[in-house]
């Protein structure tokens, strides 16, 4: 059975030219638009459009513009028309006004990812000093969340915490020992670890030649 592909035009949001011509333009494109479209008008259609620009196209129409393939005819000719006058219309105000408040938005995010990543940085430079072993930053390739894969960290060596815990090289500081189903790492990427739990063993961990912490009996002793 041969496969019918149909083209489903969706409704248009009404238009708001910002141009004294659009009636007169739009009326010329609905007589025009009689009967089926010609092949050598679509092409007319494709080529206006590819060389005015998507912006000239949305002012055209009064409203954002689908593409050819996903307009009217009368929206087609309506360019043909706007292009032989030669008419260079402003946006929309109210296009004019969305695209100020996404540009806003975006900034406003790519501020909060920036103080973000400084956070993380000085908290990782903080631990790295306080852990004083050496560390590379590995990322789980498996799973990624919303804000990119999480980033562990990794020591150089065999390391060890508290009394015998030991941290095998080459695996995330939050793995458990024997665990049967490691994570799937990168290789060292330049970026702070952010994984919360790795950057807590940071503080506890220490070379396997290094004494090990004295306990809350040994503590207790000192202490008194």
């Amino acid at each position: 059975m041969r496969r019918r592909v149909v083209t489903v035009l969706l409704p248009q949001p009404e238009p708001e030219p910002a141009y004294d011509l659009y009636q007169e333009v739009r009326k010329d494109a609905e007589n025009r638009d009689r009967g089926p479209l010609d092949p050598r008008a679509i092409q007319q259609m494709e080529e206006v459009a590819r060389r005015r620009g998507h912006d000239w196209c949305t002012a055209v129409l009064g409203r954002s513009f689908p593409g050819i393939a996903r307009s009217s005819g009368v929206d087609g000719w309506t360019l043909i028309v706007a292009d032989e006058l030669h008419l260079d219309p402003p946006l929309p105000p109210r296009i004019v006004e969305e695209r100020k408040r996404r540009q806003e938005a975006e900034e406003r995010r790519a501020q909060q990812t920036m103080a973000r990543q400084e956070r993380e940085q000085r908290r990782w430079d903080a631990a790295l000093a306080a852990a004083g072993v050496e560390m590379t930053v590995r990322e789980n390739t498996r799973h990624t969340g919303v804000r990119g894969p999480l980033r562990h960290a990794v020591p150089k060596t065999d390391v060890v915490s508290g009394r015998s815990r030991k941290h095998p090289a080459d695996r995330a500081l939050c793995e458990t020992p024997g665990r049967a189903n490691p994570l799937h790492l990168s290789e060292p990427v330049n970026a702070p670890a952010n994984c919360n739990r790795c950057l807590d063993w940071m503080e506890k961990v220490r070379t396997l030649d290094a004494p090990a912490p004295p306990t809350a009996a040994e503590r207790r002793l000192l202490d008194w």
